[in-house]
């Protein structure tokens, strides 16, 4: 038995990513104009509200606080912009990094992959113009990213593996938890339990850890 399928909105420019936070959806159209709006959910009228418009290509976004993180994967930097501004508009937060392609934010940090350089690297989002610090390298095209307990899990679409490192530790070592998966994008944790998307494999599947 399926689920009913219902839908919010429709034509949409290729939607890629989303993400529900408290009572907002957001989603991401990547054609131009690459766009993130938010709708509220549970409203039966709720109209779309554009939150950022006018960038290139964008890898994945994330919330803390007040802020959207955005990885601007073309532009080589990550930017932020406050969802509560009437007319929000873009702040650069790191620039001239590489192809940031996935990331997540604990604390004060924000970890970041780069897809073309294979390293994770962390920056202290409190500092105006903070340094890259590098935390793991040797990655195959790293992409999504998560995090559960003391770890941070990566998915990388070159390995075709999901690997993870404990973040706490001085200098983290990458351990392999998910093998022989073609071309995964996206990881999610939650439970103990990891979700991931392949999109060579066309499916979404998910790893009791």
């Amino acid at each position: 038995v399926f689920a009913q399928v219902t839908d919010v909105f429709t034509g949409l420019a290729s939607p890629s990513k989303l993400m529900v936070e408290g009572n907002y959806l957001y989603y991401l159209e990547n054609l131009a104009p690459v766009t993130i709006s938010k709708i509220e959910m549970g409203v039966s009228d709720a109209t779309p509200e554009i939150v950022v418009t006018n960038m290139q290509y964008s890898s994945a976004f994330t919330l803390n606080g007040n802020y959207l993180y955005i990885c601007a994967y073309n532009e080589n930097k990550i930017i932020k912009v406050d969802v509560t501004q009437t007319t929000p508009t873009t702040t650069d937060v790191v620039t001239n990094i590489a192809t940031p392609n996935g990331m997540v934010i604990i604390g004060d940090y924000l970890y970041y992959s780069e897809a073309t350089t294979g390293n994770v690297n962390k920056i202290d989002i409190t500092q105006d113009n903070p340094t890259p610090t590098n935390v793991v390298s040797g990655l195959t095209f790293p992409a999504g990213m998560a995090y559960e307990g003391n770890y941070i899990y990566v998915a990388t679409i070159g390995g075709d593996n999901i690997v993870k490192f404990d973040y706490t530790l001085t200098t983290p070592v990458t351990e392999t938890v998910v093998t022989d998966v073609d071309g995964p994008i996206a990881v999610q944790v939650v439970n103990n339990t990891l979700y991931g998307v392949s999109v060579g494999d066309d499916r979404v599947f998910e790893v009791e850890l």
